[in-house]
């Protein structure tokens, strides 16, 4: 992966940021054929779902391979996502409000 490629920052959803209420957003498109959400604190951009439109499409991994390094993937509880993540060099730190945080 080509580091100067990676630059994409997904939309964000700032009634989010405000209540932590992921039933109350919904989720919202993230990049062509992903959904989720993303909200930005303290200059990062934090991505606490992540869901595939059509799993197996490979939408989730290109959208992975092009988000900027302000983008940080939180509370992963899925083993293919994480699967995802480490084989594209993102690395897992534990965190006290996330309980993992990954990054690049």
């Amino acid at each position: 992966m080509n580091p100067t490629l990676a630059v994409y920052e997904p939309p964000l959803s700032p009634e989010f940021a405000a209540t932590y209420d992921f039933w109350g957003c919904g989720d919202r498109p993230l990049a062509p054929g992903v959904k989720g959400l993303a909200y930005e604190k303290d200059g990062l951009i934090m991505i606490p779902l992540i869901t595939a439109e059509c799993e197996g499409s490979g939408d989730v991994g290109r959208m992975l391979d092009r988000l900027s390094s302000r983008c940080r993937i939180v509370t992963v509880t899925s083993t293919r996502l994480a699967g995802m993540l480490v084989r594209r060099g993102w690395k897992k730190h534990d965190s006290l409000e996330f309980g993992d945080m990954w990054e690049r």
